[in-house]
């Protein structure tokens, strides 16, 4: 079961409310807190994280999402966005799967004719309260970058750089994780009809 069935915080809020305009910079915010109003039923699994059990438990599950973004002068767009959940087991305390370790995230864009770019980097805490089928994974912080030309109406050329550090880190929290692509860059052309 996935935090984001019961509304938990992982999916990123809409910037939403008034706008203030400062001369050239327009500011906007948004937050979100999340808990689950009503227990919900997960499946428990055993301690060596092996095998699933047939019974279920209650649990509950909060979490808080932040997000600012700001329209900067010369067509820059700022963005930081932050995230926290958590999710235990009613009965005894056990967190659940699926809960993802609290992070942040400051994305500059850029846009002026047919070029687009960005560089976002993220930093994502230790996932020290992994789930009973889970093992817990270290810190780690990626940068990203990216770019976008149109050459004509029906053409966009992208281009994309990942994990710019070259930092290891886990590819998810399973018990049988391999470590995720070090540094890499892609180049795709994208053709509209």
């Amino acid at each position: 079961m996935s935090a984001a069935e019961f509304g938990g915080a992982t999916s990123p809020p809409q910037v939403v409310g008034e706008q203030d305009r400062l001369g050239d910079v327009a500011l906007g915010a948004a937050a979100r807190f999340s808990a689950a109003g009503k227990w919900l039923a997960y499946h428990a699994t055993r301690p060596d994280r092996t095998a699933s059990c047939s019974g279920t438990s209650a649990a509950r599950i909060r979490g808080v999402e932040l997000e600012a973004r700001a329209a900067l002068p010369h067509a820059f767009v700022l963005s930081v966005t932050a995230q926290s959940s958590r999710g235990r087991d009613d009965d005894d305390g056990t967190p659940l799967d699926d809960i993802a370790p609290p992070s942040m995230s400051l994305v500059t864009r850029h846009s002026l004719r047919a070029v687009s770019s960005y560089i976002r980097v993220t930093r994502f805490a230790s996932h020290d309260a992994a789930g009973p089928s889970e093992v817990p994974t270290p810190s780690y912080c990626l940068i990203d970058a990216g770019a976008a030309w149109r050459v004509m109406p029906h053409l966009q050329v992208v281009g994309t750089l990942r994990n710019l550090l070259n930092d290891s880190y886990y590819s998810s929290a399973g018990p049988r994780w391999v470590y995720a692509p070090g540094r890499h860059g892609s180049v795709t052309a994208v053709v509209g009809f």
